[in-house]
C-alpha cells in the first residue's frame, strides 16, 4: 500500500465526513449550503438547483474542501450535476450535468 501525503489524508478525511447523512436540505438556497454531508431534496427544490433538470426527490452531496463541491445525484433522471466554489472572491460555478456526455446544466 502506498502511504498518503498530508494533503491526501486531509482530503480523504473531508470526503469521509461528506459521507454522513444529514437529512433534508436545510436551506432554501443551495448557494448558502456549504456544510459537508449527504442531503436529500424532496418536493419543491431550493433556489440555485441546475436549470432544466428535475431536482425533486434527489440526493445532494456537499464536500467542504478546496474547492467546495455540490453534487446532485438523480438516478431516475439518469444524471449527475456538479458545481464548485472557486475564485477570489469565491463564487459558485455553473452546474455541469453528466448524462453520459458532458453538457452545461
Amino acid at each position: 500500500m502506498i502511504p498518503l501525503c498530508k494533503q491526501e489524508k486531509e482530503s480523504l478525511k473531508k470526503l469521509e465526513q461528506a459521507l454522513i447523512a444529514k437529512g433534508k436540505v436545510p436551506v432554501d438556497d443551495l448557494n448558502l449550503l456549504e456544510k459537508t454531508g449527504i442531503y436529500y431534496i424532496d418536493g419543491t427544490p431550493p433556489v440555485n438547483v441546475p436549470a432544466n433538470t428535475d431536482c425533486t426527490w434527489c440526493q445532494l452531496i456537499v464536500v467542504n474542501n478546496i474547492p467546495k463541491l455540490q453534487i446532485i445525484l438523480k438516478p431516475s433522471g439518469q444524471y449527475i450535476a456538479i458545481r464548485e466554489k472557486v475564485g477570489n472572491p469565491a463564487k459558485w460555478s455553473r452546474w455541469c450535468k453528466f448524462t453520459g456526455k458532458l453538457e452545461n446544466a
